[in-house]
């Protein structure tokens, strides 16, 4: 079974999740109502690309910066 497709605005979420709080993976997998996995690859595909959230860009076309 192919797997259904998380939107953007989840994948946000999840990033701004773990940087504005201290919530767990599986804390936030229950906020948003994802698997758990999928908040571990998200997370894990930011920080090996080298990305670091820009809040202030948050809403724009770019919310997101090189390190």
């Amino acid at each position: 079974m192919a797997r259904k497709r998380t939107n953007m605005k989840k994948i946000r979420d999840i990033i701004r999740l773990k940087q504005a709080t201290d919530m767990s993976e599986r804390q936030i997998a229950r906020a948003l109502n994802v698997a758990r996995t999928v908040v571990a690859r998200y997370l894990n595909d930011f920080y090996k690309n080298g990305l670091s959230p820009d809040f202030s860009q948050i809403g724009r076309k770019k919310p997101f910066s090189l390190v």
